[in-house]
């Protein structure tokens, strides 16, 4: 990603971040409790849940790879009904950065969706975020490498993994 794409969205990050946080005293949100989120990778991903693969420039499940990628993690985390989950979508570095926020933040909803469809708890998702282009699997500049950023990545932050990471 180049540096000046990766300003722009650290920016609006922290655009958003100061707007969601600036609660005024008295509001019902001032008593929401603390999330503490490090980045991306804070959870552990577990071998049952799986990213759900996207088309360039798509955001609906709607062929047999995402279906079965979103079926697989449906059926993990409903045998495992004590897991908390973000759930976090990407895109690939091609197109504007805000398109990729925002193509990304619909991929990361159609994910959410589609669990509480198949019966997963929405309580137990404690947040949906688009990171766009950031944080790509892969860093190369070639359809085998975009198609790998181009997903959606369902993270487990049980209180059993919070404690084996030193806690929040």
């Amino acid at each position: 990603m180049k540096p000046t794409r990766l300003l722009f969205a650290l920016s609006i990050l922290l655009l958003t971040a100061a707007t969601v946080f600036a609660i005024d005293p008295g509001s019902p949100f001032e008593k929401l409790p603390d999330i503490i989120l490090y980045g991306p990778d804070r959870g552990v991903p577990s071998e049952g849940l799986k990213a759900v693969p996207f088309d360039f420039d798509d955001h609906m499940i709607d062929n047999p790879n995402e279906t079965k990628a979103l079926e697989q993690t449906a059926a993990w985390l409903k045998a495992h009904p004590d897991v908390r989950f973000y759930v976090f979508g990407y895109a690939d570095s091609r197109g504007d950065v805000l398109y990729n926020m925002s193509l990304s933040q619909r991929r990361a909803d159609a994910v959410k969706n589609g669990l509480v469809k198949l019966g997963v708890a929405p309580e137990r998702i404690l947040m949906s975020v688009g990171w766009g282009e950031l944080y790509p699997s892969c860093g190369g500049e070639a359809e085998n490498c975009w198609a790998q950023n181009r997903r959606v990545r369902v993270v487990d932050v049980s209180p059993r993994w919070v404690a084996l990471l030193g806690g929040m």
